[in-house]
């Protein structure tokens, strides 16, 4: 899927574990409860996405762009990252 365009798209749900998602542009999207777990991320736009999912041990989201992006405390991020630096917004 590396390079797709799926701005605004509803992935709720989705299964997406080990997914490459290399420079794909998910502005907006509906990422709620989506398993991301082990996706590659980088390159990856997610501004002012929904991602309420699980990111654990995902693979370079220091590269994606998480501006905006809306978290919850149910949200599983890779060990040691920050989401606050990079831009991500609890909600």
């Amino acid at each position: 899927m590396s390079a797709a365009n799926l701005r605004g798209a509803d992935l709720s749900s989705t299964k997406l574990q080990g997914a490459s998602l290399e420079r794909v542009i998910l502005k907006g999207a509906v990422l709620k409860h989506a398993f991301l777990r082990g996706a590659n991320l980088e390159g990856a736009t997610l501004c002012g996405a929904d991602l309420r999912s699980d990111l654990g041990e995902s693979e370079a989201p220091e590269c994606a762009i998480f501006t905006n992006l809306l978290y919850d405390a149910h949200t599983r991020w890779p060990v040691g990252f920050d989401p606050g630096w990079h831009g991500a917004i609890r909600g």
